[in-house]
């Protein structure tokens, strides 16, 4: 799926589901346009926000200190073989080493995030239709997981990254022009991977933005309240392990981070 997509953050608010847990009152989704048109080299090194405070945080404001990566894949799609293996283990095996490298979680550092860890990969929904689903009914299919078993419980460490095989996309995500977004239900948080080219990118971008503004609203965001800390370093990269993911901006250095 080829991604031109528009740069900017949004915030949704829907009812709750209507079955189990009863205490899902409130769904939030923010980010996240992929653009990978050429970087704004003058954010490296670029102007910071010089205490004008376009950066907001509430300094009591949930923040993912213990990263809990769990990575679910909806539809058969990810066992078929592209590159020699499943795609399945082939995202599997390179997030059991980025997600468990103490170095991917540095550049976070400085936003109060620590080193987290990788937890698993899950193969699940094979039944999954095809073409655009509801934000509600991926938030309800993530809730029933967990329900029967499935998948782990959630605490407010962690973090479940839904990836989407090529032919089903987020209703959300396809009206907004997005590569993918992340919110929360109940007291745990989700990212949303729509299928292309640069699942590392695009997976380490809501990770990064998930872990340091969790709630969508109270985090590490800005400027203007429109972006996160992956928004500003779009289109900037650096390799990990061998694997391309993107950078964040780091206000402690003025530029994109890692250098």
């Amino acid at each position: 799926m080829k991604l031109s997509l528009i740069f900017m953050c949004a915030t949704i608010l829907a009812i709750g589901c209507a079955s189990p847990p009863p205490d899902v009152v409130e769904i939030n989704t923010i980010d996240a346009g992929i653009s990978h048109s050429a970087p704004d080299d003058s954010l490296d090194g670029g102007v910071c926000d010089g205490g004008s405070n376009v950066w907001r945080h509430v300094s009591s404001s949930w923040i993912l200190t213990d990263p809990k990566i769990h990575l679910i894949f909806w539809g058969d799609w990810w066992l078929t073989s592209q590159t020699g293996k499943s795609e399945f283990a082939a995202e599997a095996q390179a997030w059991n080493i980025m997600g468990n490298d103490p170095s991917f979680y540095a550049p976070v550092q400085e936003y109060g995030v620590g080193v987290g860890q990788f937890l698993g990969s899950y193969l699940s929904y094979q039944d999954i239709a095809n073409g655009p689903l509801t934000e509600k009914v991926i938030q309800q299919e993530v809730l029933n997981e967990m329900r029967d078993g499935t998948l782990p419980q959630g605490d407010n460490q962690s973090l479940y990254i839904i990836m989407l095989p090529p032919d089903t996309q987020s209703q959300y995500d396809i009206d907004n022009n997005f590569g993918g977004h992340h919110g929360y239900i109940n007291n745990f948080t989700y990212a949303l991977i729509e299928n292309h080219n640069n699942l590392n990118f695009v997976i380490s971008h809501e990770i990064y933005e998930a872990a340091t503004n969790p709630d969508t609203s109270n985090g590490w965001w800005g400027p203007g309240g429109e972006t996160e800390i992956g928004d500003l370093c779009e289109g900037h990269s650096w390799s990990l392990d061998g694997y391309s993911i993107t950078k964040v901006w780091s206000e402690a250095q003025c530029r994109c981070a890692p250098n």
